[in-house]
């Protein structure tokens, strides 16, 4: 049987879990994949890197709520197989409603047209949390002062916690360490070329951007899963298609800090709670959430821009120092004791790191997964082209489930859930 060659533009975690099943998956035939990403550094510049790594199993609308459910079931066998606690810090995770006005808003259940009606309407992401039981009495966070209005939230077993950066560097090496996968960075696909026949490939030119070295390689299936920046690789690359042909891929800017408490040194291994604390209500002009991680980091985000555009993906963007302020100013709040606040002795934590990520998000606020249909004739009859991007705030959630769907769908096999609602 002839080798089959696919091409991933874009090696944040949607594209490299879909290295990941594709490359497991498919066994039985030679296959080469080819990531390709303008970063000489994978990860660290885009949101893949930045992101939180919150968790949830039943927090989404109907259209997605098999494929958040399967995702987040992957994630938890993934880390089960490798020992994700100590590889890239997965933990069970219980959530706290924090109401710090002493009344809670409630419709947590209600449904969503899309996956991030939260943010526009200035929402907690809590009220998007399915049903979850009985509440259940959870030891207070050391790092959290203590709050009235605080509300736990069960069952943990719905919800978990990773370092993304660390998860996306293990997918990467595992998908090396097979074989078949091959990364190109940084390096971009400067030209596609069209078969000369219909029993033909296209063939990629890909160029180093440290070298100007350059490559070609067929090119079967094109998956473009580039964040953000999706909807303008697929022009250029394409651009005999007509631009309606592709979907609409914008962009949700979210910064970040990441701080360490004195008032928490977890262990390094045995029994630990980690806690997603959300905001029921804006402060500092947005409506905060917090993530502890297994490491001691705590992880604090929650404002968001859809104004302002990304930069090239191989720049590392860093926050507004107004920003940071805002972010910095809900850590005084949330994990500085009152004694400190009061006789001015400093800060009961240190800022660590900054963060500035860019999600791609969609009109429907769904995303879009599948292939994209061409007409013409101008490819060959073996080309086909497939997209996955737009998952906004959850792309972390449902990365794992993405890239097992798509691969599958590559293969020709049945999918293991039913996406077609999110079908280009």
């Amino acid at each position: 049987m002839a080798a089959t060659h696919t091409v991933i533009v874009g090696s944040g975690i949607i594209g490299i879990s879909t290295a990941y099943y594709l490359s497991l998956l498919d066994t039985k035939q030679e296959h080469h994949i080819h990531l390709v990403d303008p970063a000489s550094v994978l990860f660290e510049h885009v949101a893949s890197g930045k992101a939180g790594g919150f968790l949830a199993r039943n927090w989404f609308s109907s259209s997605v709520a098999e494929l958040g459910a399967f995702s987040f079931d992957l994630h938890k066998e993934l880390a089960g197989q490798f020992d994700g606690r100590k590889k890239w810090g997965w933990s069970q995770s219980t959530v706290i409603n924090l109401d710090v006005t002493g009344s809670r808003k409630k419709d947590s259940n209600k449904e969503l047209d899309g996956e991030w009606d939260w943010i526009q309407s200035g929402d907690s992401r809590v009220t998007t949390a399915g049903p979850t039981g009985d509440e259940e009495s959870v030891e207070h966070p050391p790092w959290l002062n203590n709050f009235a209005g605080a509300r736990p939230l069960a069952d943990r077993t719905s919800t978990a916690q990773l370092d993304p950066l660390r998860l996306c560097n293990f997918l990467l090496d595992q998908c090396l360490s097979r074989g078949s996968v091959r990364i190109h960075k940084p390096a971009l696909i400067i030209a596609f070329v069209k078969p000369t026949s219909d029993s033909d490939s296209p063939v990629v030119l890909i160029e180093y951007q440290n070298t100007l070295e350059k490559v070609t390689v067929p090119c079967d299936n094109l998956i473009v899963t580039s964040g953000p920046w999706t909807s303008s690789v697929l022009r250029s690359l394409l651009p005999d298609e007509p631009p309606a042909s592709f979907p609409t891929i914008s962009s949700l800017s979210g910064a970040s800090i990441v701080i360490r408490s004195k008032r928490w040194q977890p262990p390094e291994s045995g029994a630990m709670q980690l806690n997603a604390l959300f905001l029921s209500k804006p402060m500092e002009g947005f409506t905060p959430e917090v993530f502890s991680r297994v490491g001691g980091e705590i992880y604090i985000a929650g404002l968001n821009d859809v104004s302002v555009t990304p930069p090239s993906p191989s720049t590392y963007a860093l926050p507004s120092s107004d920003s940071v302020d805002r972010l910095v100013n809900v850590a005084k709040f949330l994990c500085d004791s009152d004694s400190n606040k009061a006789h001015g002795i400093g800060s009961d934590f240190e800022v660590v790191s900054r963060g500035l990520c860019f999600r791609p998000t969609t009109p429907k606020g769904t995303p879009v997964i599948g292939q994209i249909p061409l007409g013409g004739g101008l490819y060959g009859k073996k080309f086909r082209l497939w997209v996955e991007s737009g998952h906004g705030p959850w792309g972390i959630c449902m990365s794992l489930g993405t890239g097992m769907v798509l691969s599958q769908m590559v293969l020709g096999r049945k999918t293991s859930v039913d996406v077609k609602r999110l079908q280009p």
